[in-house]
């Protein structure tokens, strides 16, 4: 059983926290009751009058209002009043709280039955029966620490839950940005947009952390998230103007050298891009032949998910061209088409990570497929005639169907640089 000093702290702390005033004391309204022959008169109210200390000595800013009609002793009736009424007397004496005890059996065996309200709320705070007492032991010692430990208990809920919807309910979140800017993902029934003061205020429920994509055509998409509690928490968004363009250096299978600049036709998603590699320079570890012959590229490319991602998915296809770049009797230019195979198709595959705001590292997987005019050739070189000019006929024997000869050997690494 709790200390009684303990229990009276509790009440302190508990009636402080359920006052409805600005002054220094709180007052709870006592209802008190007794059924039955045993404990009417005298021994009734003998019962009443040490509750009444006991409770009056909790606290000295506790105060203790009786009600009106005072203790009502040897009722019959064993069910406690209608709680509407006593609320009601209780809110015009200005109580805060009331507590209502009915008391019953007999002075060796007294059962109590209590109810504690919250006037201004109108909710129950607690109520029960207590095991039977031995009020002939002495009502100035420990007969009542039963029920103010339970008092202290309901307390002590009561002023969690109180707590908690004090903490909960709606509080707002406003974000600062460029006007225009919509908010994307918050759970609101109107999508949420800056207007032209720069700022916006959105209503959420509280506590609770929220994420959301801030979008403007032409800029990143910015993504945010924060926890919301009873304050307000304002957000400054950090927008940059979408990529325009973009140049890489690249290296296919580790070994030859290329270029490429990308221009976003739709910022940070759609996107053409065109390019050069050759295969004239070469990476001596991995390689050791030159081959005369370099490939435009063109492809039209999108990204598969959101900029805002450190990650970046893309796709793409689109066509190149084979330059020939050695002289011969025949062909004196060092930049023409090539006679093997002139034009094919490409797709790619690709992966790219960011390295900070303007560079990217990005691996690409970009399968080509050659159209030859002369299909011959190449047969030709899988029967054993290789011809060292060209690698479609050197040491590698690729698969050809038709007037189409597929390889599937091309990776490419690189890094991305993306202008503003």
């Amino acid at each position: 059983m709790r200390k009684l000093p303990v229990v009276a702290a509790m009440l302190l702390l508990v009636f402080c926290a359920y006052a409805q005033t600005t002054s220094s004391g709180y007052d709870l309204m006592l209802f008190f009751r007794t059924v039955g022959s045993e404990l009417d008169g005298a021994n009734g109210l003998l019962v009443y009058e040490s509750l009444l200390a006991k409770l009056s000595g909790a606290s000295v800013d506790v105060r203790i209002v009786e009600s009106a009609e005072g203790p009502v002793l040897g009722r019959e009736d064993p069910t406690l009043p209608d709680s509407s009424l006593l609320t009601e007397e209780a809110a015009a004496a200005g109580a805060s709280v009331w507590l209502a005890v009915q008391a019953g059996g007999s002075m060796d065996a007294v059962k109590l039955e209590y109810r504690l309200m919250d006037v201004a709320r109108k909710e129950r705070i607690g109520d029960g029966v207590l095991p039977a007492a031995d009020a002939t032991r002495g009502l100035d010692r420990r007969f009542w620490d039963d029920l103010l430990g339970v008092l202290e208990e309901a307390y002590r809920g009561a002023r969690i839950q109180e707590r908690e919807r004090l903490m909960a309910g709606e509080s707002c979140v406003l974000v600062n940005g460029l006007p225009g800017t919509r908010l994307l993902g918050l759970p609101v029934a109107e999508e949420p947009a800056i207007g032209e003061q720069g700022w916006v205020r959105v209503l959420l429920q509280q506590p609770a952390t929220y994420r959301f994509t801030a979008r403007l055509r032409g800029y990143t998409p910015v993504e945010e998230s924060f926890y919301l509690g009873p304050e307000v928490v304002e957000v400054d968004l950090d927008q940059q103007l979408g990529s325009k363009w973009a140049f890489a250096l690249e290296l296919t299978n580790a070994t030859y050298p290329g270029i490429e600049a990308s221009y976003h036709v739709l910022r940070d998603w759609l996107f053409i891009r065109f390019g050069m590699s050759t295969l004239m320079m070469y990476n001596p570890l991995v390689e050791n032949r030159t081959y005369y012959l370099s490939f435009l590229d063109f492809a039209v490319a999108t990204y598969l998910w959101s900029p805002v991602k450190p990650l970046r998915g893309y796709l793409s296809v689109g066509f190149f061209n084979r330059i020939n770049h050695e002289a011969t009797v025949e062909h004196d230019s060092r930049f023409r088409l090539d006679d093997l195979s002139s034009v094919g198709l490409s797709y790619s595959l690709g992966l790219d990570a960011a390295l900070g705001k303007r560079f990217r590292w990005f691996v690409e997987y970009r399968p080509r497929y050659h159209i030859v005019n002369d299909p011959q050739r190449i047969i030709d070189a899988q029967n054993g005639a290789e011809d060292p000019s060209d690698y479609l006929l050197w040491n590698h024997h690729y698969p050809l169907l038709g007037r189409w000869v597929f390889d599937f050997s091309p990776v490419l690494m690189g890094v991305q640089w993306i202008l503003r």
